[in-house]
């Protein structure tokens, strides 16, 4: 079984907020979708992650042990991003000063 970054996101954020509206605005999706994406993973797991009734949005004991695994995944995969980003940009604001003689300066200067 595969899991993928959205399924987490899903777990994390409905089992963050125990309510699909505000899950669906903070993972920027329409709660159909959410309830849509939830059921395939539920399906795709072989239980459920959270049981809906008249009393709201519960996680199952199965969602109350996977969801602090799902929050460290997903933090993890957040910062490998953000340190991915890092190395990939130049380091800003560094300077190399060179110290050289005016005569060597004025032949050089037109190579750099």
């Amino acid at each position: 079984m595969r899991t993928t970054r959205r399924q987490l996101e899903i777990l994390v954020g409905l089992g963050e907020d125990l309510h699909f509206s505000r899950a669906a605005n903070r993972l920027d999706i329409a709660q159909p979708t959410l309830s849509k994406e939830l059921r395939r993973f539920e399906k795709q797991l072989t239980f459920s992650l959270f049981t809906r009734g008249p009393n709201g949005t519960r996680l199952t004991p199965q969602g109350e042990r996977l969801l602090p695994h799902a929050q460290e995944a997903l933090g993890a995969i957040v910062e490998f991003e953000r340190q991915a980003r890092a190395e990939a940009e130049p380091e800003t604001g560094a300077q190399i000063r060179i110290a050289v003689s005016p005569s060597v300066a004025n032949r050089l200067a037109p190579a750099i």
